[in-house]
């Protein structure tokens, strides 16, 4: 009996700084697994627990690159640590500062401004930012 196996998939990985300062350069590497055909984008974004209902606080990062020939797409992204976040909260349109506090970097597929795909994969990873 033969058994055929295929070319294995990585599990996706999200490469971020544990700590960071506003300002400070920020590189963002996320591969393995992510849907192919699609236009990946990284957000800097409010924690879940500092985020207040009914508002979306954000920062778009960098347009990514790929980097290598793997199929496994290797998205590297490349910006600063913002000093403000853009936010919506109904109708109104406004910015926050970003403080020393524990945020988000999210990659994935965005289908709209602050909206994700939910058919792709989105990874997700805390940074926290000091004084």
């Amino acid at each position: 009996m033969a058994v055929l196996v295929g070319t294995a998939i990585a599990a996706p990985t999200l490469d971020v700084p544990k700590t960071g300062r506003i300002g400070d350069p920020l590189t963002i590497r996320a591969s393995g697994g992510l849907t192919p055909g699609l236009f990946y984008r990284a957000t800097f974004t409010e924690s879940a627990k500092d985020r207040r209902p009914g508002r979306q606080c954000a920062r778009n990062i960098d347009r990514p690159y790929r980097t290598g020939t793997s199929k496994t797409r290797v998205y590297v992204f490349r910006g600063r640590i913002p000093r403000t976040l853009a936010c919506t909260q109904g109708r109104r349109h406004f910015t926050i500062d970003v403080r020393p506090r524990r945020y988000v970097i999210a990659v994935g597929h965005k289908t709209g401004k602050a909206s994700w795909d939910p058919n792709a994969i989105t990874l997700r990873r805390g940074i926290l930012i000091t004084r």
